[in-house]
């Protein structure tokens, strides 16, 4: 199973790893807040956008799927007899 660490493909790390910025800030003060018992909103607010940046890391990777390689439908092409694929790799 490849990780979004296995390959790199040249792009920025603030677009692959930007969210983590965020997640690691917000995510501090919201725990820091709930360790020295600040009001509620400001945990809650806090709460909520280190929320947001660990959905907008798991959107970039999963469903963007950067830092992943591309999945070729080789065998569907190959059955329907309407092609042909040359598959090269290199190591």
């Amino acid at each position: 199973m490849t990780t979004p660490l296995t390959y790199a493909f040249g792009y920025s790390w603030w677009i692959v790893w930007g969210n983590l910025i965020p997640v690691a800030m917000f995510g501090g003060i919201a725990l820091l807040g709930i360790r020295l018992g600040w009001r509620r909103w400001l945990v809650a607010a806090s709460s909520l956008v280190a929320i947001w940046g660990v959905a907008g890391l798991l959107i970039t990777h999963f469903v963007f799927r950067l830092g992943f390689p591309l999945q070729l439908r080789a065998e569907q092409f190959l059955a329907s007899g309407a092609g042909r694929v040359v598959v090269i790799c290199a190591v």
